[in-house]
């Protein structure tokens, strides 16, 4: 319950908190305090499959080296889209089941926590880029394309 005086020694004592615990804040503005209680979550409670969907409208899968293998992809980097919410950003910028997502706004996110990181700092109505693989062709026969497409984030 030490007072702190800058941005930077909050970040130190929030970092130091542990997961579960409850901190409590006092905020004082032009004259007037506010007690605030927090509890701290690990992030991936918060940036995960959930909020992508929501702001996206799509549920992605990472790839492992099986479904990139059974994929006929050479790198396992990247999601599947593994759903598309009907009428959801996702749909309407034409994204399908099976595409592969590779980068979002050019950054390539290591696993769901961060590609979340990267949806949420994005405000609704605000576009973003989405890096894909798509494949095109019948059967066992197809060829896979590079391409990219602008979602408008929700």
């Amino acid at each position: 319950d030490k007072p702190v005086h800058s941005l930077l020694e909050l970040n130190r004592e929030l970092i130091a908190t542990a997961t579960g615990k409850e901190i409590r804040l006092l905020v004082q503005r032009n004259r007037e305090s506010k007690l605030l209680t927090a509890r701290m979550i690990p992030e991936t409670d918060f940036f995960n499959d959930k909020l992508i969907r929501q702001k996206l409208g799509a549920t992605l899968q990472p790839l492992t080296p099986e479904l990139a293998r059974s994929l006929r992809l050479n790198r396992v980097q990247g999601f599947l889209i593994a759903e598309v919410d009907e009428n959801g950003p996702a749909a309407e910028a034409d994204l399908r089941p099976g595409q592969i997502l590779q980068a979002i706004d050019g950054e390539v996110p290591d696993d769901l926590t961060q590609a979340a990181k990267l949806l949420f700092a994005k405000k609704g109505g605000e576009r973003v880029k989405l890096n894909l693989i798509i494949r095109r062709g019948r059967g066992n026969i197809y060829q896979l394309f590079s391409t990219a497409t602008e979602v408008t984030i929700r």
